[in-house]
């Protein structure tokens, strides 16, 4: 085994490990928004091309980094509000956040996300006041 094979799977892990990690935030961080979850979406995608698809593990050192991208780009169409782009991610959003969330009470969810509002419009608020 070589260096760069060596490497290749340090970066699996690593993918792996960040997967688990943003996988663990949106069930224990009730709050969180769309874009977070969508991010969290995407590692567990990519681990799973990964894992199944025969794909040289070095490729994950631009990937990894791309896929941060990906999530900066979440946050542009729901800020902007592309109506179609919106309503699909907002739909596979749900879906992911529900299968993650499984055995967590709805209505905790609910007034966490409402927190979770209403501290962005209040942040937003206070900063647009200052100026």
């Amino acid at each position: 085994m070589n260096f760069l094979q060596i490497l290749g799977y340090i970066l699996y892990g690593i993918l792996i490990f960040i997967t688990f990690v943003w996988m663990l935030g949106v069930r224990k961080k009730l709050g969180i928004l769309c874009p977070t979850i969508m991010g969290s979406l995407y590692f567990l995608i990519l681990t799973i091309i990964f894992t199944l698809g025969d794909i040289n593990y070095l490729h994950l050192a631009w990937v990894i980094p791309l896929v941060y991208v990906f999530i900066l780009f979440n946050d542009f169409f729901f800020v902007v509000r592309i109506p179609i782009i919106n309503e699909v991610f907002r739909f596979i959003c749900q879906l992911y956040s529900g299968i993650i969330r499984i055995g967590i009470n709805q209505e905790r969810i609910r007034k966490a996300q409402e927190l979770s509002y209403k501290r962005s419009i209040d942040d937003w608020a206070k900063k647009n006041q200052n100026k």
